[in-house]
């Protein structure tokens, strides 16, 4: 019960610096799963952490989709450029 508490109430105060803020919110998740919820192994942390991340930007990605608020060329130049600039720091 208690362990479920810690749980929620650590979502709850991601999620409200998420929203308040528009990112960060891996940054608190993965120190309050491991060291609050007791996620035994960073790894699971790390990786539940990305996984509520994607999910957030799918929601959000649709929901301006479905607003027409999303403007398809400009992201898909910054894409393109993250994802060269991120090839070429993974060779250095």
């Amino acid at each position: 019960m208690i362990h479920d508490a810690l749980a929620v109430g650590s979502g709850s105060l991601v999620g409200f610096v998420l929203g308040l803020i528009g990112g960060g919110g891996s940054i608190l998740a993965v120190p309050l799963l491991v060291y609050v919820v007791g996620v035994k192994s960073p790894h699971v942390a790390i990786g539940t952490g990305a996984i509520a991340v994607a999910l957030s930007a799918l929601l959000s990605l649709i929901g301006h989709a479905r607003y027409s608020s999303l403007q398809a060329e400009l992201s898909a130049q910054v894409s393109d450029r993250r994802s060269a600039s991120n090839s070429m720091a993974s060779v250095c």
